[in-house]
This record gives structure tokens, C-alpha cells and sequence, in this order.
């Protein structure tokens, strides 16, 4: 398994989700703010798609 560092925009990631190894970055809140950040963009994401569907006129709220 690769280490972070090794992967494309590491350096992004890191700048926002600072950690200086793996195990340090999992136990970190820092791991919970990103799956926080994660769903939030997903759930946009998704209903962004949901409102565009034209048969669907549904309200989509995000919490």
C-alpha cells in the first residue's frame, strides 16, 4: 500500500488535514473533519444531480 505522500495532490491534502504519518492522521480528529468534509461535497453532489433530473421537482435540504 502506497503512503499518502505518494499519491497525486498530497500536498493538498495535507495542508488541509495535517498529519506527519499515517497511524498520526487516524487518530487525529483531523481524519473525522475530512470524512465530515467528504460527505458534505457527496451529499451536494448528489443533490445538485437530484434537482437537475427534470421529472424532479423535489426541495433537497443538507444538513
Amino acid at each position: 500500500m502506497k503512503s499518502l505522500t505518494e499519491y497525486d495532490r498530497a500536498a493538498d491534502f495535507l495542508a488541509l488535514y495535517p498529519a506527519t504519518t499515517d497511524t498520526e492522521a487516524e487518530a487525529e480528529a483531523e481524519y473525522s473533519n475530512y470524512a465530515r468534509d467528504e460527505e458534505r461535497v457527496s451529499t451536494f453532489l448528489w443533490g445538485k444531480q437530484f434537482r437537475a433530473t427534470a421529472a424532479n421537482r423535489s426541495p433537497v435540504h443538507t444538513y
